[in-house]
């Protein structure tokens, strides 16, 4: 397969096309969603990091957010990754591990000196083997158990961003009804994989 060139884009400024491309993307390797859902949760954010093959075709995407908030009496930012898929043609290229990485420090470099994090709602493995690559420190890990003071920054940024639906004790997200979930045949984490939660790969 041929490399693919990756592009900030921001949400307002997606041609109808381009919308439809990554819904279609989506919805092939998601279930529990709609168009409906889908577009919704588009609009709920500020950019996409859009990869597009040698046709200008849509073969991988990351919605995202840039979201304040206050913590122990300090202003703080967060960028928030929500819907994020890459073809499976197309594991293994790195370009938008690049993008990613220069986009997050242009958002630091607009406030030097506000303290920025990543927030990652992960669906599958897949996207978990991301924090290794892009943070020294990251949490939740294997390694050891949250700190206090990152757990209680972790619950404040998820109650702002989503309120009743985020269950503090287990650390995750409930909706009454899915609003998206890997369908079975990529829920699979490899054998290879199992055994090696230090190995992780840009897929």
């Amino acid at each position: 397969m041929g490399s693919l060139a990756a592009h900030i884009v921001s949400v307002a400024a997606l041609s109808s096309e381009q919308a439809a491309e990554m819904c279609s993307l989506y919805a092939g390797y998601y279930e529990g969603t709609s168009a409906e859902t889908f577009q919704a949760d588009l609009h709920d954010k500020d950019y996409v990091l859009l990869l597009k093959d040698e046709q200008d075709r849509v073969q991988g995407f990351s919605t995202l957010a840039v979201q304040s908030f206050d913590f122990e009496g300090q202003h703080h930012r967060a960028l928030f990754s929500g819907d994020t898929i890459i073809d499976h043609r197309h594991w293994g290229q790195q370009s938008f591990a690049r993008a990613w990485i220069q986009f997050a420090g242009q958002i630091k470099a607009q406030e030097r000196e506000t303290p920025l994090y990543w927030f990652l709602i992960c669906k599958g493995h897949r996207t978990y083997r991301y924090l290794p690559n892009f943070s020294n420190r990251f949490f939740p890990t294997w390694e050891t158990e949250t700190p206090a003071r990152e757990q209680a920054l972790m619950d404040r940024l998820a109650r702002v961003r989503f309120g009743k639906v985020y269950d503090r004790d287990r650390g995750v997200l409930h909706f009454p009804t899915s609003r998206g979930h890997l369908r079975g045949k990529w829920v699979h984490v490899p054998e290879h994989l199992k055994s090696r939660p230090e190995v992780a790969p840009i897929v």
